[in-house]
């Protein structure tokens, strides 16, 4: 079946109303009165009967009354008399010429008067129809009226006694019982009764409000042959709301709109305080909204209805009430993010005068911070934009700017990065402390301007007495020198290689996976999750030999990070990809390298672009989709990435590439210059990235003699001191007390030894030690 316009007549009062007609035309003149509020189906069902007298031979005089045309003199009765096409009566005989013409039309067929949105009628036609009610006792003659008849303010005098005139019968139509929705929407197009609830929670059983949530959900989804669970609210719903709320008196729409404002902060003393009005007034139209079904318990009952309302008024207008709300909310000490949104939401007006609004800049920090946190960058953005617009003070505008910059970063680092040379020249003017100042330099180091980088520590270093390799300020040093480990300059203890995140605080001897752990149970119970300590601990994880539970971590970090902003969840589906690849499952890998490389364009990667390319090219090889690798390797990457661990990956899945298409050559410079780098920069990752391996395969395609193997590569350090140890006879404990470490620890490092040589025994191991040193001597 398919969607209809048009369900839902009232059957019932139709059919007593036809019944009424029919006593008119024997000469039994009556009167009705169809009354509810907005939405209901007056007009509807006013016509409904019309149509009935129509198709039965009657004269229907029909006029609608308008707001506009109140003070206009028998306004009404020219537009009923217009449809007989006669000529509005002289003012001064009104009465009785309106009485003799509907008496004449009535000696050769029943008479229907109808008039709907009876009380905006003006004076001198309600007098007239009034007077017509007292005489058609015996004429065939139905005055029909329609209209919403709120209990205040009441009709003029005229109105009031024509729509409670004893001869008038009154049908009161009510919205709709979750029981009548489900045969609105079975009507309608088949729907199961199961949908009924939501549908009646959202339009509050008014049925124009109903049928307009069917019109835009029809639009919605076209091909859908009955309502779906939810149903969804678009134009026609926005214009149901506007045209429910123009049949209210003017204070209950200015209630309704202070209600939108305020959102889900209304209550009725803040809306009195708005409008400067009373409590009670404020209940009576509260009440009124409620019996509409635009409120329940207080609250919108559909989420769309806020912004029909405050369509309909000028901007400037909407902006004025949404800043005066924010002053209320801040006088009343609401939270922080709600009188932000009050704010951002009057940001097209601009604030008074020509001076800063330091309490709304006090507001909107707090709220930015939050927003970011909770992964609302988008919303973090707008409220930092703002608080920079109200703000004079050139130091706090500078504070404003770095976490603007957070902000926009969470979102597009690209984007973020345009606002480098405003916050470097922050920097350089000492306008910036060492926690703000790191989030240029990161975004300095991220996009290849490492010099750049290195300059700003120097400036920041020579105005601080922070020692150099135990504060905030030292582990920026060490981060530039973990990722740019060739720059000069920026020489200092430290481990290079780590891409993303702060090393874990960690003792060098600590077994690897252990520390990785710790530090992933440590942060995975953070909200929110930090994305970028997490992923390096993840990939310190996968290089020591244990992507299985690498793959477990994402598995259970995941669902934390789903709500994440867009740059979190890329470098975590990266790092993810990466986990994946090592483990062996390159569908896995490929979903998520694309997922990573979609969430963020490849100019917001910067250097670390060559995590998610690494992925995707090795994954695509090893699914044999040459075509895709080779569309991946054609993406531009930054030179500067080259001079980063980042380039150890990119290198790696390249070289792997090149060996898959018989590029034997290409494929060995690659993987030689992998080796060349970790040489260089005092790296062991051939366990994560096994170069050698591959090299060698090249190099026999080319007719070489393999690589030379060191007999302890792919041991980390510790791993490296204790294999030598416990070749050299000391026993567990004997090695503990030599390297300040746990009995246990050795244990765990010397299991990772035997499983990267392929050894069983201390005695394989000892004997692997003398024959190379045998083969030195």
């Amino acid at each position: 079946m398919g969607w209809s316009v048009e369900p839902g007549q009232r059957t019932g009062e139709l059919g007593r109303l036809t019944e009424i007609l029919a006593n008119c035309a024997a000469g039994s003149g009556r009167a009705a009165l169809i009354t509810g509020v907005p939405g209901v189906g007056k007009t509807r069902l006013l016509r409904a009967v019309c149509r009935v007298a129509e198709g039965e031979g009657a004269a229907v005089l029909d006029a609608t009354a308008t707001r506009a045309e109140r003070d206009l003199p028998l306004g009404v009765v020219g537009q009923l008399l217009s449809c007989a096409d006669l000529r509005p009566p002289d003012p001064r005989d009104a009465l009785a010429e309106v009485r003799r013409i509907v008496r004449r039309l009535a000696e050769s067929a029943t008479v229907v008067v109808a008039v709907d949105d009876v009380r905006h009628t003006d004076t001198e036609s309600a007098r007239c129809l009034l007077h017509l009610l007292g005489r058609i006792a015996s004429a065939r003659v139905l005055v029909l009226l329609a209209g919403h008849l709120p209990a205040r303010p009441l009709p003029a005098p005229p109105v009031l006694e024509l729509v409670r005139h004893p001869r008038c019968a009154r049908f009161t139509l009510d919205r709709w019982s979750e029981q009548e929705v489900a045969g609105f929407l079975a009507e309608l197009s088949g729907g199961a009764a199961r949908f009924a609830p939501a549908w009646h929670r959202a339009g509050g059983g008014n049925p124009r409000l109903l049928q307009a949530l069917a019109e835009d959900t029809h639009a919605h989804r076209p091909g859908s042959g009955c309502g779906p669970e939810e149903p969804v609210a678009g134009p026609a719903f926005r214009q149901a709301v506007s045209e429910c709320l123009r049949q209210v008196d003017p204070d209950t729409a200015a209630v309704a709109r202070a209600a939108a404002a305020l959102g889900p902060d209304m209550r009725a003393e803040r809306i009195a305080r708005l409008l400067d009005s009373t409590e009670r007034s404020v209940a009576l139209a509260l009440d009124a909204l409620t019996e509409m079904g635009l409120l329940a318990s207080g609250r919108f009952r559909h989420e769309a209805a806020p912004a029909a309302l405050l369509d309909e008024i000028p901007s400037a207008e909407c902006a004025a009430l949404h800043a005066r709300c924010a002053r209320l909310l801040y006088d009343d000490g609401a939270p922080s993010s709600a009188v932000a949104r009050q704010l951002m939401a009057a940001a097209p007006l601009r604030p008074a005068g020509p001076g800063p609004v330091p309490w709304a800049v006090s507001v909107l920090k707090p709220a930015a911070e939050e927003a970011r946190c909770a992964g609302d960058a988008e919303s973090a953005v707008a409220a930092l934009r703002l608080a920079r617009r109200l703000c004079a003070d050139e130091a706090e505008r500078a504070g404003l700017l770095v976490a603007l910059t957070r902000a926009e970063a969470e979102l597009d680092p690209a984007v973020a990065s345009r606002r480098l040379p405003s916050l470097v020249s922050a920097l350089h003017q000492g306008l910036l402390d060492v926690q703000d100042a790191a989030v240029p330099i990161a975004q300095l180091l991220w996009h290849g301007r490492p010099e750049e980088a290195r300059d700003a520590l120097t400036a920041l270093s020579a105005r601080t007495t922070q020692h150099r390799t135990h504060s905030p300020l030292a582990r920026l040093w060490h981060r530039l020198a973990r990722l740019y480990p060739e720059l000069p300059g920026s020489e200092c203890a430290g481990t290079p290689g780590r891409l993303l995140g702060e090393p874990p605080d960690q003792d060098p001897a600590e077994d690897p996976c252990r520390a990785a752990e710790r530090v992933l149970q440590r942060l995975a119970v953070s909200a929110p999750v930090p994305v970028a300590p997490v992923c390096a601990a993840l990939i310190d994880l996968t290089h020591a030999g244990e992507p299985d539970r690498a793959a477990l971590w994402c598995e259970r970090l995941a669902p934390a990070l789903r709500s994440a902003t867009p740059v979190r969840r890329a470098l975590f589906a990266a790092t993810a990809a990466v986990v994946h690849c090592r483990l062996g499952d390159h569908a896995a890998a490929a979903e998520r390298a694309r997922t990573a490389l979609a969430l963020l364009p490849d100019r917001g990667w910067g250097i670390g672009i060559g995590l998610p390319l690494h992925a995707a090219v090795l994954a695509a090889t090893e699914q044999g989709e040459h075509t895709t690798a080779a569309e991946l390797l054609r993406r531009p990457v930054p030179k500067e990435m080259f001079r980063t661990p980042a380039a150890l990956y990119y290198l790696f899945a390249r070289g792997r590439h090149h060996l898959a298409q018989r590029r034997h050559h290409a494929a060995l410079a690659d993987f030689r210059a992998c080796r060349d780098l970790m040489e260089r920069w005092r790296l062991d990752w051939s366990e994560a990235l096994p170069w050698r391996t591959y090299a060698d395969e090249a190099r026999r395609a080319t007719g070489g003699a393999a690589e030379p193997r060191e007999p302890l590569a792919g041991l980390s350090e510790a791993e490296r001191r204790v294999a030598v140890l416990a070749a050299e006879g000391h026993t567990n404990r004997a090695i503990a007390a030599r390297l300040f470490v746990t009995a246990s620890t050795v244990e765990q490092h010397l299991t990772r030894v035997y499983r990267k040589l392929g050894l069983r025994s201390r005695a394989q191991l000892a004997g692997l030690l003398d024959t190379v040193t045998a083969d030195g001597a």
